[in-house]
């Protein structure tokens, strides 16, 4: 191997081993946060009718059920509807603004 390309494979490498240690760190800090119960619930429902200009609702909460009233309450305000037709997405935050995705239907396993 060239001396240029084995120096330009160890830069990737070394750079790729920096992220991840520090998404390793970000990940130590998510599970100290949730130990101590310091997160906080998030739902995103994006309209299935965005192309057609509707908006998408973004709400948090101290339990799931919470959030989810939360961002249904809003979706309906913003996009003027009496029903939800949208793509789900769960997660919960942390302090430090990472999230972690939840399962699509995480009721039924998170009470």
């Amino acid at each position: 191997m060239k001396s240029k390309d084995k120096e330009f494979i160890t830069s990737v490498v070394t750079d790729r081993i920096v992220r991840l240690k520090s998404m390793l760190g970000a990940e130590r800090r998510a599970l100290k946060a949730l130990e101590n119960d310091d997160f906080c619930y998030v739902v995103t429902l994006t309209s299935l009718w965005a192309d057609c200009g509707e908006k998408t609702s973004t709400a948090d909460g101290q339990s799931l059920s919470e959030a989810v009233k939360r961002a249904e309450d809003m979706f309906r305000k913003l996009n003027n509807r009496s029903d939800i037709q949208a793509a789900r997405r769960y997660a919960i935050r942390f302090p430090s603004g990472s999230e972690v995705e939840l399962p699509t239907n995480p009721k039924r396993e998170i009470k």
